[in-house]
């Protein structure tokens, strides 16, 4: 892999190299956005290779530390590493089937990356307060529509329709036959 990246290196052309055989390299000019924009994907991209790098130094750090254990030790160790590995998938699978639960209730799954829940029977509860809450909100808007309607039904039925402004008034007391 080292020798593959070494003969990419070596392919390309450097800015010296270049300037021998007379070409020079353009830099392309961009906006302050494209340039950010630009340097946020680079970053991204680093971020990932340099994860990627620092799990592979901690795995090799990780095989160094067992070869040095004894049989005992190296067991030991690798069943602390697969209990944490267990740990972990069961984290994820919980939070995923948190996010079924959020979503069969009309809930927004995002809500599980914040809610921090231990066990399914925590998820479920936190579930039903959760959809439990958005229906009582929903409750509480549709009775204020509903009380808002019939104000404005009632203003209709006694002639003043809430579309009646000051402005009308006006017009109307200055052209009756217009209103």
């Amino acid at each position: 892999m080292t020798e593959e990246i070494k003969e990419a290196v070596d392919t390309v052309k450097t800015a010296p190299e270049m300037e021998e055989t007379g070409t020079k390299p353009t830099k392309p000019e961009f906006s302050n956005e494209q340039q950010k924009y630009i340097d946020e994907l680079i970053n991204r991209q680093y971020s990932k290779l340099q994860a990627k790098a620092d799990e592979k130094l901690k795995a090799l750090e990780q095989a160094e530390k067992l070869k040095s254990m004894s049989e005992v030790e190296r067991q030991k160790e690798e069943y602390k590493i697969l209990q944490e590995k267990l740990a972990v998938y069961e984290k994820e699978k919980l939070v995923n089937q948190f996010k079924v639960e959020l979503t069969t209730k009309g809930l927004e799954a995002d809500m599980a990356e914040f809610i921090q829940v231990q066990d399914a029977d925590n998820a479920k509860k936190a579930v039903d307060y959760f959809s439990a809450y958005k229906a009582k909100l929903e409750k509480s808007y549709a009775d204020k529509i509903k009380d808002l309607e019939e104000k404005v039904r009632n203003l209709s039925l006694r002639g003043n329709t809430p579309l009646a402004t000051a402005n009308t008034l006006e017009v109307k007391r200055q052209n009756p036959t217009i209103i």
